[in-house]
């Protein structure tokens, strides 16, 4: 029996990794009164070739850590069997989820219906819409030099429509 190769696509994303992300999640959002949940589509659609480029695990986490800091009261607001999409604009990616009320854990659960890498997301539902947030850059700056992480460090002791300081021996330069 001849053995087939097999190539293990290391970008796909596992069960395990979920489940690891979704007990992160709900530490997160316990703190606003809900539980995240993970539908088994969810892990059919995240590793589907439709997406053109793989959705990582880190991506669904910067998404998430987005969507919890700008639209987390709002969407925990929303109550019982309402619904939503929470969109990235950087990534493209987007995932619609329900709202559920559990009486025996006295929490919303909100369940990740899909998700999808798609530009222009048409829904009927309510898009809670993240940007690039400082921080949870999913790539680096081109041209950081020595900087690999890519972090971007403004000094803000001066406006910007202000002129730095220039010292008094360089000032007679300056006329010339």
């Amino acid at each position: 029996m001849a053995m087939v190769p097999y190539k293990l696509n290391e970008d796909k994303v596992t069960k395990l990794q979920l489940n690891a992300l979704e007990k992160v999640l709900d530490k997160v959002f316990a703190r606003i009164g809900m539980d995240v949940e993970f539908t088994k589509h969810f892990l059919d659609r995240v590793n589907d070739i439709r997406n053109k480029k793989q959705i990582t695990v880190k991506e669904l986490a910067v998404l998430f850590k987005k969507e919890y800091v700008k639209w987390g009261k709002p969407i925990a607001r929303m109550g019982d069997d309402a619904e939503g999409v929470m969109s990235d604009l950087a990534s493209d990616v987007n995932i619609p989820f329900v709202l559920n009320w559990n009486p025996k854990k006295k929490e919303l659960e909100m369940y990740a219906k899909t998700i999808m890498r798609k530009k222009n997301f048409s829904t009927p539902d309510k898009k809670f819409k993240v940007e690039e947030v400082p921080g949870t850059s999913t790539t680096s700056v081109a041209g950081a030099g020595s900087n690999p992480q890519g972090i971007v460090i403004v000094d803000r002791r001066r406006g910007l429509h202000r002129q730095p300081r220039l010292l008094k021996r360089f000032r007679k330069y300056m006329d010339d």
